[in-house]
């Protein structure tokens, strides 16, 4: 009983702390009256606030007092807030996240990839062939691509491909997806599917890139043409809402567990996910950001610099990168950023980033988000996506 009471009561104090009723000060009541205050013994108190450093939340000071930290004021740590929003994502946007992801797990999965997951590849590549059945087809489809995630061995990336599988059953996504197939594009599937199979065997990463690139640019094509947007509206139109009230509330809980996990992910694998798609979010920025956008990450970069204090650097940092995903107008890359916040904002990262933070590293982090905003400002996708690679190669160097 006493664990049930300590989970509900972080929940309420994370929900607090999100509020207005502690921001002036920063410091949370003690525990005797935090206690009182939920008609709960200290050790329950003293669980729930334990839980709540371990997310980056706080930081307690053993016999003083403890502390919201800044960062979260503009950070994310509630990973229930990132579902609701992940259970929205338009079928466009999934496969928009589909090109940036999939094209460097084949590549991966082709340095790394074990004989038995390569077996096991042709085998449902051989059965796909022979499949004509829309709904199994599509089964084997998805297994086929599944196999490709957890042979590249990280493991961040293949719970993201979970959240994108999850994502693809709801009905507007099957409903644009089924009302786009024929025995043509099967047979297109299949021939596309042998291609990357056959580079994954000969272990070469750049041929993988290549066929995931192809195999997934003509699906997009085929099942968006240049009206991706359209198409899903008329796809949620034709659904059955009832049903998708019902369906979206199931894949809520499966992706809260998704997400549970994949908050655990190593910080190397979690680096590794950030070089594939923080430079795609540069480049995509480049082209599409509005305006006021640009004035955001100008005044984010310029708020990092002028920070003197580590917390509020650390927080105008984790809001320059936000402000980039934002401006992509995408709503699972935005959402992805607040994955990798979320994460990056629990203690054992917060722990790892201030020993290696040094006043020298800071200037250089600064200096590259300066020429990262100057790309970006300059509509230079290519080189806005060239410094961000840069930036998080020189995180990564320092952290591990």
């Amino acid at each position: 009983m006493a664990r049930i009471k300590a989970v509900e009561i972080t929940k309420s104090l994370r929900e607090r702390i999100a509020g207005p009723e502690w921001q002036k000060t920063r410091v949370l009541p003690n525990e005797r009256a935090l206690s009182d205050h939920y008609g709960v013994a200290r050790n329950t108190i003293r669980r729930a606030l334990s839980t709540l450093e371990q997310e980056g939340i706080l930081t307690r000071h053993v016999g003083r007092e403890t502390v919201i930290n800044e960062t979260f004021v503009t950070g994310v740590t509630d990973l229930s807030a990132i579902v609701d929003r992940l259970t929205e994502i338009s079928p466009f946007d999934i496969m928009n996240m589909r090109l940036i992801i999939e094209p460097h797990a084949a590549a991966t999965a082709a340095q790394n990839a074990s004989e038995g997951k390569l077996e096991a590849l042709r085998d449902v590549h051989m059965r796909t062939v022979d499949e004509r059945r829309v709904v199994e087809f599509e089964a084997l489809d998805a297994v086929f691509h599944e196999l490709i995630f957890r042979s590249a061995r990280n493991e961040f990336l293949k719970e993201l491909n979970e959240l994108l599988v999850i994502a693809r059953r709801r009905k507007p996504v099957i409903a644009i997806r089924r009302s786009g197939f024929s025995e043509a594009r099967r047979l297109e599937t299949i021939a596309q599917h042998e291609e990357i199979l056959k580079a994954l065997m000969a272990r070469d990463a750049e041929a993988a890139t290549e066929a995931m690139k192809l195999h997934l640019s003509v699906r997009s094509r085929n099942l968006f043409g240049g009206h991706g947007e359209a198409r899903h509206a008329e796809a949620i139109d034709a659904a059955d809402t009832v049903a998708h009230a019902d369906e979206t509330s199931d894949d809520a809980e499966e992706l809260l567990d998704v997400m549970e996990r994949i908050a655990g992910s190593s910080p190397a694998d979690v680096m590794n996910v950030r070089l594939i798609v923080e430079p795609k979010a540069a480049s995509v920025s480049a082209a599409n950001a509005r305006r006021s956008d640009l004035v955001a990450i100008r005044n984010a970069h310029e708020l990092a610099t002028s920070s003197l204090e580590t917390e509020a650097f650390e927080a105008w940092d984790g809001e320059f990168h936000k402000r980039i995903f934002e401006s992509t107008r995408n709503d699972f890359l935005t959402a992805l950023h607040d994955i990798f916040q979320a994460i990056r904002l629990r203690k054992n990262w917060l722990d790892m980033k201030r020993r290696t933070l040094t006043p020298e590293r800071r200037l250089v982090y600064c200096d590259q988000h300066g020429a990262i905003y100057q790309a970006i400002a300059n509509r230079d996708p290519i080189l806005a996506a060239e410094e961000m690679h840069q930036h998080l190669l020189a995180i990564q160097k320092n952290l591990f």
